[in-house]
């Protein structure tokens, strides 16, 4: 699946105001207004094609001016990269277990998972000890 098709999907599931309410419930958004929403924060870290492990600043920012419009600094954008924006991620993933997958959540809560790594947008890697819950099925 594309990156324009997960933004979609991730669109049917959560309006903007879903979005910005877990942005404000995870401290991610502190104010009404800001030059990034949490929407295109999220767009720009999930669906944007950048790979946000190796672009720098400049490369993200260069993409916000041309891509949204969007002009920021790469010293204000490396400020939304703290714990609450990984407080913001963490929350759209639950909620998007919670719409599709229920029983994976109750997986991450009972096994104390404090990490999530995906690595791409077909596979998760479950933690070992969950190897005799959930096998592998084909």
């Amino acid at each position: 699946m594309n990156n324009k098709k997960l933004f979609k999907t991730l669109n049917k599931f959560f309006s903007r105001k879903e979005i910005d309410t877990l942005a404000i419930n995870s401290g991610f958004k502190k104010r009404n207004s800001g030059k990034i929403s949490p929407l295109e924060f999220l767009h720009l870290n999930c669906f944007s094609g950048n790979n946000i492990c190796i672009s720098t600043l400049e490369e993200l920012t260069s993409y916000l001016e041309i891509r949204k419009d969007i002009e920021v600094s790469p010293q204000a954008l490396d400020q939304r990269y703290n714990l609450t924006s990984v407080e913001f991620f963490k929350r759209i993933f639950i909620k998007l277990c919670e719409l599709q997958q229920p029983h994976l959540l109750k997986a991450f809560k009972n096994h104390g998972f404090d990490k999530t790594f995906l690595m791409d947008s077909t596979e998760i890697k479950l933690h070992p000890k969950l190897k005799d819950v959930y096998q592998r099925t084909t």
